[in-house]
């Protein structure tokens, strides 16, 4: 049994699980609770660029009725390298991979 709530003014979604695991003969009975925070885009690009990263790619991973619910961002941190080139992004990263979704290097 699963539900889920959102509350719009904290913008924290919640997600309520039971299990009932297999113990021998027996199940015992799991209460999941999972919270998390919903950010705008906006938000995601400002708090990525404050800890000094630069977003390659976002791509929607889940969407309900049509609409995207569940967003993946992929970032990489940028390094200073000589005066002539003082943001050179790192080339040492490897495509990512979340279930059905792919992220990878840009061109």
């Amino acid at each position: 049994m699963a539900y889920n709530e959102y509350a719009p003014r904290q913008r924290i979604a919640t997600f309520h699980q039971l299990w009932f695991v297999p113990k021998g003969r027996l199940y015992e009975k799991r209460e999941v609770k999972v919270q998390e925070r919903a950010y705008a885009t906006d938000e995601i690009r400002r708090m990525l660029k404050k800890a000094g990263l630069r977003l390659l790619k976002s791509e929607i991973q889940r969407r309900t009725e049509g609409k995207p619910i569940r967003m993946l961002y992929l970032a990489r941190k940028q390094t200073r390298i000589g005066k002539r080139n003082p943001t050179r992004v790192e080339k040492t990263f490897k495509p990512f991979k979340h279930g059905n979704s792919k992220l990878a290097e840009p061109p």
